[in-house]
């Protein structure tokens, strides 16, 4: 497990895409990506998206519907807009 203050970012998390994300030490983003109905609050993935801001939700669209083609194009767009490697 990475060390909170070695990869500590100051940049603001709430309403801003992949790329516009970026900190200090270059740390690469993670793409979170969950499956069938999300990630509820508790959910590890829930929970490391809002300790280390870092790591980024792909919104894939209808959680409890998926399509296969929307899902893929969602995750290549976000995969295209990370600042930095993933």
């Amino acid at each position: 497990m990475p060390d909170n203050n070695r990869f500590a970012s100051p940049s603001p998390r709430d309403g801003q895409r992949a790329n516009d994300r970026q900190n200090a030490t270059g740390t690469p983003s993670i793409l979170n990506v969950p499956g069938l109905n999300n990630s509820s609050a508790e959910h590890w993935q829930s929970r490391w998206e809002q300790q280390y801001p870092w790591h980024h939700r792909v919104n894939l669209g209808v959680w409890s519907s998926p399509d296969r083609n929307i899902w893929v194009q969602r995750l290549d767009r976000a995969i295209r807009a990370a600042a930095q490697p993933c």
